[in-house]
């Protein structure tokens, strides 16, 4: 088509759209598969406490070295010290976000502002290094805070 004619919905109905060359459809497919599963943040802190397995790259493994020195593994469960010297459960990313769903549903109270929940989750003892954006995601999309957020009864101009 030229710049001049007009498209006509529906033109390439009649094509398909995946072709049926049995090498592109291997491409395609390896593309579809499903993709790896996401690794456990907790994974590597095991590994270089139970087995002294350092990642190869020199700057993360003094980086690893460095941060798993507040990390203790009790029963193969591995846990976090806080600074007042708590041991706080580390749990995997997908548990505190239902956890944190759970706690500002009205678990632990009403339904708090970020800084609150965050409060009341690591008073709970549990840990994962993504709390802070979990936290802000899930009061702004909380739905049943979208009905109670702070609504201005004043008229928008004067009268």
């Amino acid at each position: 088509q030229t710049s001049h004619e007009p498209l006509v919905l529906g033109s390439r109905a009649d094509r398909p759209l995946v072709p049926s060359d049995p090498e592109v459809m291997e491409l395609v497919e390896d593309l579809v598969a499903e993709p790896d599963p996401p690794t456990d943040w907790r994974t590597p802190y095991l590994d270089c406490l139970l087995h002294e397995v350092l990642p190869a790259d020199k700057t993360e493994a003094q980086w690893l070295a460095r941060r798993a020195k507040s990390f203790v593994v009790i029963e193969g469960e591995l846990y976090k010290r806080s600074l007042t010297g708590i041991l706080q459960r580390c749990i995997p990313t997908e548990q505190g976000k239902d956890l944190l769903e759970d706690i500002h549903g009205g678990v632990c109270g009403h339904h708090a502002a970020p800084r609150t929940l965050l409060e009341n989750t690591f008073c709970q003892g549990f840990y994962w290094p993504t709390a802070v954006a979990d936290i802000e995601q899930v009061v702004h999309t909380y739905k049943g805070c979208q009905y109670s957020t702070q609504q201005t009864h004043l008229l928008a101009q004067a009268l």
